[in-house]
């Protein structure tokens, strides 16, 4: 038998493999890996900046309206003592 036949790479069933037919079949794997990746991550940016975005607008928002409707909720007109209007504006700021 010829050396350069017994250098050759062989499969698991003990076929040879030829070293083009490997080099793409890698390139075909990786291909595939990565788009599999770009899928991924398209989609977490999809469905994951919106709603980081909203959560971290709602934190740093401005709240101007919220304190207006709760300036005017009947909780806070017919607390008794300025302590208890104060207690008052902040649950419903924390609900709004």
């Amino acid at each position: 038998m010829p050396k350069d036949e017994q250098d050759k790479k062989k499969d698991a069933l003990g076929n040879p493999i030829n070293d083009e037919e490997d080099a793409e079949s890698k390139k075909t794997g990786e291909m595939i890996l990565g788009i599999i990746v770009l899928i991924a991550v398209g989609f977490l940016l999809f469905k994951g900046v919106p709603s980081v975005f909203k959560s971290v607008t709602g934190y740093f928002g401005d709240k101007s309206d919220a304190k207006a409707a709760c300036g005017r909720h009947p909780s806070v007109l017919n607390a008794k003592t300025d302590y208890a209007a104060k207690k008052a504006f902040k649950a419903c700021l924390k609900r709004y």
